[in-house]
């Protein structure tokens, strides 16, 4: 490899970077959102089949998946 190769693959490397950090700074908030409401829906499906697996739901319960059901719709809106 002589310079100028050297200096093209650093130059590419460089710019490629710059790219995908331009394109993961203009996505941040949504992707941010989208985990926010994928951790809630799942942690109120988790409340819900707890409540099933154990076939009494009692009102400890059902605070709890009312509480992911309310955090859910936070995030939603968001």
């Amino acid at each position: 490899m002589n310079w100028g190769q050297i200096a093209g693959v650093i130059g590419s490397f460089v710019l490629g970077i710059g790219a995908v950090w331009k394109i993961v700074e203009k996505f941040s908030p949504k992707v941010k959102k989208y985990i926010s409401v994928a951790s809630e829906a799942l942690a109120l499906v988790d409340e819900v089949l707890k409540a099933v697996e154990d076939k009494k739901i009692d009102d400890a319960e059902i605070a709890r998946i009312k509480k992911e059901a309310e955090d859910l719709m936070a995030a939603l809106k968001k």
